[in-house]
């Protein structure tokens, strides 16, 4: 018994050597069938070629159903690109002519762009369709490569496209917001190149749609000729100014992670701003004067007193006013009321300089909201 569990043990382990030695044999025999496939397959596509350009050569033109078919279309791109690379090293003079293969090539090759083009265009008016989306990027794969030139072509239809889309709500930052966002979704999945992509979307709806809503907000004509205009006009403006400027900047600081270059938000602001910005402390300062100026005359009018003025008068109540401002400012947090209206609390002369620090506090926002930390004193110090 013990010599038979012997005999046992002694063939069970030759049958395992057996067996790992046919199972090396079957690996390596794999391998070896794998790279004799490779190369067949290589030596059968490289003879394909060689019949393409052959007969594009002799006849002028390719009958394969690879370029004949449109459903081949993309793989008809794959063999042109490799047409297109053996080409490119043929001789431009002497020895053999090869104008009539190069003259199909040029030929193929726009066919197929142009084909290309057209799908991706078409998918795209179905882009929340997943299947239209895969074609989209397959489209654009097949664009990139470099025997095609109409990539770019397909990026910017494709930005036109989406900034052609309707844009709901009464907020129309809160919207391109938005929009922004499911573009930069519709990107991942479609191009290769979204860091490229989006930062050229973003630039180009700021200035497609805020810088619009800009120019219809704000008139030039009242930062270019304030004393022409009356201190309700001017105050409408500069608020419409601060608000969208403060929102504008809101909006590209939150966008910034489409966008790795610092100076994007700088860039934003120079092409939509610029005007305005750089009229915006002349405009603030003749507000003031002319603010100022209505409400030293409605204290007259309330208290029915018949002024006579001298050139003086008002600068002197402006300087008043001032330093009941710089009060306010350093104080915002006093448990006084600075502005309290009642005229029992205070004398009408302090009344008088109590309203014009109001206008002083929003003036003095505005700028808040219209610099940046390094401008504020210096524009304070020109407008007060």
């Amino acid at each position: 018994k013990q010599w038979y569990q012997r005999r046992v043990a002694i063939t069970a382990g030759d049958l395992d050597k057996v067996i790992n030695f046919v199972s090396t044999k079957v690996v390596h025999l794999g391998d070896q069938l794998k790279q004799m496939d490779g190369k067949r397959r290589r030596a059968l596509e490289a003879k394909e070629l060689i019949d393409y350009i052959n007969e594009a050569q002799k006849t002028g033109s390719v009958s394969s159903s690879i370029f004949t078919d449109v459903t081949n279309i993309h793989e008809s791109a794959r063999v042109l690109h490799k047409i297109t690379l053996v080409t490119q090293d043929l001789p431009d003079k002497g020895g053999k002519d090869f104008s009539r293969l190069q003259g199909v090539v040029t030929r193929i090759t726009d066919e197929i762009e142009k084909q290309l083009v057209q799908d991706f265009k078409m998918s795209l008016h179905h882009y929340t369709d997943e299947e239209h989306l895969e074609n989209m990027k397959r489209c654009a794969a097949t664009l990139n490569q470099p025997c095609f030139q109409a990539y770019k072509e397909v990026v910017d239809y494709f930005i036109d496209a989406r900034l052609k889309a309707p844009f709901y709500g009464e907020n129309i930052f809160s919207a391109i917001k938005d929009c922004i966002n499911e573009t930069s979704g519709i990107v991942s999945k479609v191009f290769s190149d979204h860091d490229t992509i989006m930062p050229k979307f973003i630039k180009k709806i700021f200035k497609d749609k805020i810088w619009k809503k800009v120019r219809l907000t704000l008139k030039l004509d009242t930062f270019d000729e304030p004393e022409k205009q009356s201190s309700q006009d001017l105050e409408q403006s500069l608020d419409s100014l601060a608000e969208l400027y403060s929102q504008t900047m809101e909006l590209s600081s939150n966008l910034s992670k489409y966008d790795n270059d610092i100076s994007f938000a700088n860039d934003i602001k120079k092409s939509i701003f610029c005007s305005y910005l750089s009229k915006y402390s002349d405009t603030e300062k003749e507000y003031l004067l002319k603010a100022s100026e209505e409400i030293l005359n409605q204290f007259y009018n309330s208290i029915k007193h018949e002024k006579n003025l001298h050139s003086d008068a008002l600068q002197v109540h402006l300087k008043n006013a001032k330093s009941r401002f710089n009060q306010l400012r350093d104080n915002i947090g006093s448990s006084n009321n600075l502005l309290s209206n009642e005229p029992s609390e205070m004398p009408s002369d302090q009344l008088l300089s109590v309203n014009v620090t109001t206008s002083l506090l929003k003036i003095h926002e505005r700028v808040n909201y219209m610099s940046t930390n390094c401008h504020i004193y210096k524009r304070d110090a020109y407008i007060f």
